[in-house]
C-alpha cells in the first residue's frame, strides 16, 4: 500500500507572498534525499498539493490529516524557504537509524522517516 506525503511548507511565507511551495525544489530535495539512500525518486502528486495549499490557506497549528496521508509541516518567517523547511527535517537524519526504522530516545524524527520511507514517495 502506497501513501503519500503532504507538505505544509511555511503557511506563513506562502500567506505573505500569496504563493503555494515551491514544487520543483520540494521534488528535487525530496529525490535527492532518497536517491542517497537507493530509494525510488519522488513523484509529484497535484492532488496532494492541492490539499496542502487548502491547508496552507486556514494556516494550521497542527496536523490536518485523514486516513492515508501523512503531513511534514514547517512554520517559519516570510523568509523561510522551501529549501530551510527541507533541511530542518533532514537534520532529524542524526538520530534516525534507517536499517531498524527507529528514531534515538527523546528525539523527533517523523519527517525525516515520512522522507526517506519507501513506501511514502508523492509529497504534493
Amino acid at each position: 500500500m502506497r501513501f503519500a506525503i503532504v507538505i505544509v511548507s511555511s503557511c506563513l511565507m506562502a500567506l505573505a507572498a500569496g504563493q503555494p511551495l515551491d514544487q520543483t525544489t520540494m521534488l528535487s530535495l525530496h529525490t535527492a534525499a532518497r536517491s542517497a539512500l537507493g530509494l525510488s525518486p519522488a513523484t509529484w502528486s497535484a492532488a496532494l498539493e492541492a490539499s496542502a495549499t487548502a491547508a496552507i490557506n486556514v494556516c494550521p497549528t497542527g496536523h490536518t490529516t485523514g486516513a492515508g496521508t501523512i503531513e511534514n509541516l514547517a512554520w517559519g518567517w516570510p523568509t523561510y524557504t522551501t529549501t530551510q523547511a527541507f533541511d530542518d527535517w533532514l537534520d532529524e537524519k542524526a538520530h534516525y537509524t534507517l536499517a531498524t526504522q527507529t528514531c534515538a530516545p527523546g528525539q523527533v524524527c517523523d519527517h525525516y522517516a515520512n522522507i526517506v520511507s519507501a513506501a511514502l514517495s508523492q509529497p504534493g
